[in-house]
């Protein structure tokens, strides 16, 4: 699962048009990551069809001792994507990680699939089990 989210995020912060005064480095770091992953080679071939980009940002030593951002690049720059909603994958994943954590944990029977019900914090409050304009059920 960390693999599969790492190789996600990889590809996501590509297609996000990431850009920073950090130092781009040309090298061959994100090319030799696609290569080993077998699963991802249709879309490589396909990289311009699929608009595919990727800047990979790694924290290094600098020259000087110091800590740098470097980012390896893939096609970076080759068109533009608006970035705003990529975030939306990340905390989509955060999500499903800490719903396995979780279950691990308890060993509650919960899934990505498990309705949501919002619990009282106050005296008026009620427990919301149900979202009428949920159109698979009803549920949240």
């Amino acid at each position: 699962m960390r693999q599969l989210v790492w190789i996600v995020a990889l590809i996501v912060i590509g297609i996000s048009g990431v850009t920073s005064k950090a130092t781009m480095a040309q090298d061959n770091l994100v090319p030799q990551i696609l290569d080993s992953q077998p699963q991802l080679q249709e879309v490589v071939t396909l990289s311009a069809n699929f608009r595919l980009q990727i800047v990979l940002g790694l924290v290094e030593e600098g020259a000087d001792g110091n800590r740098v951002l470097r980012q390896h690049t893939y096609r970076a720059g080759a068109e533009y994507f608006y970035p705003a909603s990529t975030v939306k994958l990340f905390a989509a994943i955060a999500a499903a990680q800490k719903l396995a954590a979780i279950r691990e944990e308890t060993g509650y029977a919960i899934a990505l699939d498990t309705p949501m019900m919002v619990h009282p914090l106050f005296e008026d409050d009620e427990l919301e089990m149900d979202d009428l304009d949920n159109l698979e059920g009803g549920f949240k």
